[in-house]
């Protein structure tokens, strides 16, 4: 789980560079203590905070379609007995829309203040067949 924050984003922009600190998750909290560089605009720092959401969603999205696949990777064994070519085919299409998610569907990063637990949303899975 990783929760995106103003800090990540500006170790995300200077990773090493110890000259700031934050004393809360806005802008306003930054605290930039480096004379020789410029404290970055909340703009980037906005930027950056997006791209880090995206990331850490696909990362999230990536997890659960790889514990999906794995749950039935032992359909595949080769001598698994399957009831029919058909119900082979099925699975097969199942673990191909699986393995194609992270290219057929974007999803949205979600923070839960509450419980302090990130999740994403807008995935529509395939279907398991039964």
């Amino acid at each position: 789980m990783v929760i995106v924050t103003v800090g990540s984003a500006m170790e995300k922009l200077f990773p090493g560079n110890t000259n700031w600190n934050t004393r809360g998750d806005n802008y306003e909290d930054i605290i930039w203590l480096d004379e020789t560089i410029p404290k970055p605009t909340k703009d980037e720092i906005n930027v950056v905070i997006e791209e880090l959401k995206l990331e850490s969603a696909y990362e999230m999205l990536r997890k659960e379609r790889n514990e999906k696949l794995a749950a039935c990777d032992y359909l595949f064994v080769n001598d698994y007995p399957h009831t029919s070519d058909e119900t082979k085919n099925l699975w097969i299409n199942y673990r191909q829309e699986l393995r194609d998610i992270t290219i057929s569907q974007s999803p949205i990063y979600n923070f839960d203040e509450n419980f302090r637990r990130t999740f994403i949303t807008g995935i529509t899975w395939p279907e398991a067949p039964n």
